[in-house]
């Protein structure tokens, strides 16, 4: 082949040798499966990581309730560290789980939010967000609305 010829053209539609359209369908059809059955994993993996970032959130919400009796007293300024190394703790694997299921970064930003609000504030959509991951990541029905005739 000189240096101005084009490469010889193949024979054939196909690249691969004995390629037909039925076998090249199948193959397409193994890989969307394959995919779909590894992002069925991912999101079962999410959901998991999810309900243990929710299990520190838990123990956080007790402890805080617990703290919140005795407002002032040494007991209760310790009570509230712990409630809060708790939500840190669960920061790491809320993150892990919205890497894998951007469902989960509602979870994550709250958590994250613990480093500049209260805990009093995050309470309400920490409890919400938790609801989620114990439901099998299914978000509960919104409550009806109800309007003033």
């Amino acid at each position: 082949m000189s240096g101005g010829e084009p490469p010889p053209a193949r024979s054939g539609a196909g690249v691969a040798r004995g390629l037909t359209p039925a076998s090249g369908a199948a193959a397409v059809l193994s890989a969307v499966a394959l995919a779909a059955g590894l992002s069925g994993c991912a999101n079962g993996d999410s959901l998991a990581l999810a309900r243990k970032a929710c299990a520190h959130v838990d123990r956080s919400l007790a402890i805080y309730r617990t703290a919140e009796r005795s407002p002032g007293s040494a007991a209760s300024a310790s009570e509230q560290r712990e409630a809060l190394a708790q939500l840190r703790a669960a920061l790491p694997i809320a993150a892990s789980a919205a890497g894998e299921a951007p469902q989960w970064q509602a979870l994550m930003t709250t958590l994250s939010d613990s480093t500049r609000l209260p805990e009093s504030e995050l309470t309400y959509a920490l409890q919400a967000q938790c609801a989620v991951a114990s439901g099998n990541g299914v978000e509960p029905p919104l409550p009806p609305t109800t309007t003033a005739n």
